[in-house]
């Protein structure tokens, strides 16, 4: 079954997103950047969500997603900080993995 031409150009506008998304994250995280370029990925990405190309896309009002992906990045901070574990794995994380 052949997808309309206004399914197609909503997966192509989801899937803009999904990568601003994605590259926000990582911004967030650091992942892949130093310290200054991750600095402007999330300026980047920030100046996309909050554009009218963006609600254009979406219908949505930028703030609330980088609102929400601010608290998302800082519950994995407090997670990440308050874990004691060692590095090491032990026979019942091994076998999680599994």
């Amino acid at each position: 079954m052949e997808r309309s031409v206004d399914d197609q150009w909503q997966q192509l506008a989801d899937t803009v997103i999904a990568v601003a998304v994605h590259d926000y994250r990582n911004a967030l995280r650091g992942y892949g950047y130093n310290k200054r370029s991750a600095e402007y990925a999330r300026k980047e990405c920030e100046a996309f969500f909050r554009s009218e190309w963006y609600v254009n896309l979406s219908g949505t009002d930028g703030e609330v997603i980088i609102e929400k992906l601010r608290k998302e990045y800082e519950n994995e901070r407090q997670i990440d900080s308050s874990d004691t574990r060692s590095d090491q794995y032990d026979c019942e994380d091994c076998i999680d993995l599994l």
